[in-house]
């Protein structure tokens, strides 16, 4: 992350988030400031560590503390919880680390040393100041909240105390407390909440029009032209070649199809994609957010179709170099798959590292990067179905840089024909948002027209129940109260459209471009 005002960059990234785990995704400057890095993972293992939770790194010290909360405070179900919370946490750090010390000093203010004045100065520069071009929207800022309080809490607690040790923190800064039994204030709770922040809020969704533009500008490089009506399209007349083009356009256009999360479409292998257009595959509990196998599929044949192409061509290439370069030949703690059999109806991956066979099912996001098989000449190739530009196969976690960049350059595009600086700011949770709403649209429509009713009726969600329950079901939402809470307001809207009295997909989806979400930042 680069902290920027008036485009005059403050600071940079001083705090790595990985896992434990082999080094996967570590720059050739961390490696050789650690060179030991390579026998982490086995002593790891060694230890009981478990692979696959979050590690917070500063380049300038060592804090044993902020891992051992990421260890201790999370129960082994809640390892998509504690990356998400471990995000958040390293955006606190790093701007904690610039942030001027009260006292005058150098060096930033440490997290163990943070005030309610700080997290007051860093809600107003994260939801308000205008100088920052990528403020989040006020439903984003209660869950970073819940995170900073979560640490804190651990933090303060008596739970962190060895021997007569005292906690790490004397006084929780988000809510002032000191973690005493009895202490807490309930009020203070809410100090720095947004209060007007529903979670609808959190549903950013784009017409059809606004996705290809963010899709073509951002990962393809197109320019753009503005309309009489001062609205901005994709042009190919000048164009700048992107890197990872193919990649990153395949993953959007799987993702708004599909309605994956970062997390289950980053994970992907080769052979867990479906076969074509309404054919079911299934997702591996290791993936999934509630640590349950489930069904998905792809909706509309262009998801499927930029991803087969991606795999023909660009993977292909970087493949290609990687085994030039000889790069998969030293990567350590590799899983050379001999086979995948098939035992009591579930695909395992029979690899010379492990004794017996690994149901598929249980493999997790990290272990995935490491799978290897050798095709018909000997030669290894990735099973993972992301893979950097060298070749190498792509962490789930490293998806948010590049929708941030994809972003920048709209943004910059906006700038260029002096619109409104809104910061575009279009996430996965973005895509699957977009398609959830589409397959509403279209599931209702459809129940509208067998039962003879137009948009001009009374809405009576008793009515659409089968509607909800279906993308409640399949986007694994705890609840139909969820999936009501987090799209009712927009199918609402939607609703009051003509389009409704259609069933065709191309007509519903083309036809909302008449609504304008600001929540993204394109209008």
């Amino acid at each position: 992350m680069v902290l920027r005002v008036d485009d005059k960059v403050l600071w940079g990234s001083s705090w790595l988030l990985v896992e434990t785990g082999p080094p996967v995704n570590l720059s050739t400057r961390w490696v050789e400031m650690f060179p030991d890095v390579g026998t982490v993972a086995t002593r790891e293992r060694e230890l009981g560590i478990r692979p696959g939770w979050p590690i917070l790194i500063c380049l300038f010290e060592d804090d044993y503390r902020l891992n051992d909360y990421l260890r201790r405070a999370y129960k082994a179900n809640q390892k998509a919880t504690a990356h998400g919370y471990a995000q958040i946490i390293k955006v606190w750090l790093e701007y904690l680390a610039v942030k001027p010390r009260q006292d005058g000093g150098d060096g930033g203010v440490r997290w163990d040393e943070a005030t309610d004045s700080d997290v007051s100065d860093y809600h107003y520069w994260r939801v308000y100041d205008e100088r920052n071009p990528s403020r989040i929207s006020s439903g984003t800022w209660n869950t970073n909240l819940t995170a900073l309080r979560h640490l804190y809490d651990f933090a303060s607690s008596p739970r962190t105390r060895q021997g007569a040790a005292p906690p790490w923190v004397a006084v929780n800064p988000v809510e002032g407390y000191t973690g005493e039994k009895g202490d807490r204030d309930e009020s203070s709770k809410k100090r720095f909440t947004e209060k007007d922040a529903r979670r609808g809020d959190r549903v950013h969704w784009m017409t059809p029009d606004q996705y290809r533009l963010w899709r073509d500008v951002g990962f393809r490089g197109y320019s753009t032209v503005k309309g009489d009506d001062g609205s901005l399209a994709a042009s190919v007349v000048v164009r700048t070649r992107q890197q990872n083009e193919a990649r990153n356009v395949a993953m959007a256009d799987l993702t708004v199809t599909s309605g994956l999360r970062r997390r289950e479409f980053g994970g992907l292998l080769t052979m867990e994609l479906p076969d074509g257009v309404g054919i079911d595959a299934f997702l591996p509990s290791a993936l999934t957010k509630r640590g349950k196998k489930r069904a998905w599929t792809v909706v509309n044949a262009h998801g499927l179709h930029s991803v087969r192409r991606y795999i023909a061509g660009e993977r292909m290439d970087a493949i290609d170099r990687a085994r030039r370069a000889g790069r998969y030949d030293r990567m350590q703690d590799r899983i050379d798959v001999i086979d995948v059999v098939t035992k009591k109806g579930q695909a395992h991956v029979v690899a010379d590292q492990w004794l017996d066979p690994e149901p598929v099912d249980n493999i997790t996001a990290q272990d995935r990067l490491r799978l290897f098989k050798r095709n018909d000449d000997g030669q290894l190739e990735p099973l993972a179905v992301w893979l950097k530009d060298n070749g190498e196969p792509m962490p789930y976690t490293s998806w948010y840089d590049v929708f941030d960049a994809a972003s920048d350059r709209l943004e910059k595009q906006r700038r260029k024909w002096g619109l409104p600086n809104t910061g575009v700011n279009v996430t996965p949770q973005s895509l699957r948002s977009t398609f959830a709403l589409m397959t509403l649209v279209q599931f209702c429509a459809a129940i509208d027209e067998g039962l003879g009713r137009t948009p001009a009726d009374p809405f009576e969600p008793g009515i659409y129940s089968e509607a909800f329950d279906f993308v409640a079901d399949y986007l694994s939402h705890q609840s139909i109260e969820t999936t009501k809470r987090s799209y009712l307001p927009s199918l609402l809207s939607v609703r009051r459209l003509s389009t409704l009295q259609r069933t065709s997909a191309a007509s519903l989806l083309d036809d909302l471009a008449s609504l304008s979400p600001t929540e993204i930042g394109f209008v």
